[in-house]
């Protein structure tokens, strides 16, 4: 089986959350998740950006984007501004591996702000 994921799913660069046009993080970790529950151990995942994938990878990059909530939910919890957090860089021990958090960070911010109000 095969199933594309579209742009929820990629194996270049950090989770996207189109959140300026109605996107969330809730709403993209539920996306993953049935993502991971649609597959098969042998399903090929097509992600939007990147190479063929597995289930694995998929919950991976789940959980990944699980993590990135837990931290700017905690951020957001503790008053900080959108620059104050890009000033923390709550993300700085990932960049290594997924690259520049430089839109992922004011699209979690917001996202995550918007969902705890």
């Amino acid at each position: 089986a095969v199933i594309h994921a579209g742009d929820v799913f990629r194996t270049i660069g950090y989770p996207g959350v189109d959140f300026n046009n109605g996107g969330s993080v809730k709403g993209t970790i539920e996306a993953l998740q049935a993502l991971v529950d649609m597959a098969g151990p042998n399903t090929k995942i097509l992600p939007g950006h990147g190479v063929v994938s597995t289930r694995e990878d998929v919950a991976a990059f789940r959980d990944l984007t699980v993590e990135l909530q837990k931290r700017f939910t905690d951020l957001v919890r503790e008053g900080m501004t959108l620059e104050q957090v890009v000033a923390a860089k709550p993300t700085a021990d990932l960049d290594a591996k997924y690259g520049s958090s430089e839109r992922l960070i004011p699209a979690f911010y917001n996202a995550v702000k918007a969902e705890l109000q």
